[in-house]
């Protein structure tokens, strides 16, 4: 009898646990989801003024004031974006964001995804090295805007942990039956081994091997990581401290 009594008293404090566990689940879910949508106005509010600032005609700015308006603009436009992305992360965790798998052209995503990258990769002296044929017939089940944004948060963090005058490698490899892998190789400073998984953590940012870098990788990974399950996809990352990073993503390969 005692031993009954122990084990249900067991079973309903680890109710509890669970029940306690997924009210502040909730609680960080809402706050996340009302923090972002707050941040927004004044964001947008910050964007909209810095361009009619350009824009003005009667008192028209230098040029050094002009391109401290691009800055301005610049950061509050990529502020934007990650507080958009952490409401996609949320939208994801609540079970309110799906995914309806269409065909979709790897190597024009691919192409496209570079191009974008390609300012921010000339003002890091990186150069890209894109041997997927951008005529090839690779298609992919997934949903376009996630898979576009998956190649560029790893694009964006492979020019970004570079070094000066380095190469990002984007190639097709071996997957297993009905799968297509891409791997994406930076030749930065890599990343400890025991860091493989933290990488993928919200708001984790990689600290004293990275040097003069202002962004964490924390959001734009976990993005990657969550868009690639819910499109019954994985991405894995290898790396060598010292000798660069490369994460590969496999996909399901379309079948007409």
């Amino acid at each position: 009898a005692m031993d009954l009594t122990a084990r249900r008293q067991g079973e309903e404090a680890l109710l509890r646990a669970v029940e306690d566990s997924q009210i502040a689940n909730r609680a960080k879910t809402e706050f996340l989801a009302n923090m972002s949508h707050e941040l927004r106005t004044p964001l947008n509010a910050i964007i909209g003024f810095s361009q009619l600032l350009d824009m003005e005609t009667e008192n028209p700015l230098n040029e050094s004031q002009s391109e401290n308006i691009a800055e301005i603009n610049k950061a509050g436009r990529h502020l934007l974006n990650l507080v958009g992305q952490v409401l996609e992360i949320n939208r994801i965790d609540s079970g309110e964001l799906k995914c309806v798998p269409q065909k979709v052209s790897l190597s024009a995503i691919i192409d496209d995804a570079v191009t974008s990258m390609s300012d921010l990769a000339k003002a890091k002296c990186v150069s890209f090295d894109n041997l997927i044929d951008k005529n090839s017939d690779i298609f992919v089940s997934a949903d376009p805007d996630k898979i576009q944004q998956i190649f560029l948060n790893l694009l964006d963090n492979a020019v970004k942990y570079n070094k000066k005058g380095g190469k990002v490698t984007l190639s097709l490899v071996e997957g297993g039956p009905e799968k297509v892998c891409v791997a994406i190789r930076d030749t930065g400073d890599g990343i400890p081994e025991d860091n493989y998984e933290k990488i993928f953590d919200p708001l984790y940012r990689l600290e004293s091997h990275v040097k003069n870098c202002i962004d964490g990788v924390g959001v734009g990974l976990t993005v990657v990581k969550k868009f690639m399950a819910i499109m019954r996809g994985q991405v894995s990352v290898e790396s060598k401290l010292g000798s660069g990073t490369c994460f590969t993503l496999e996909f399901e390969k379309w079948v007409d």
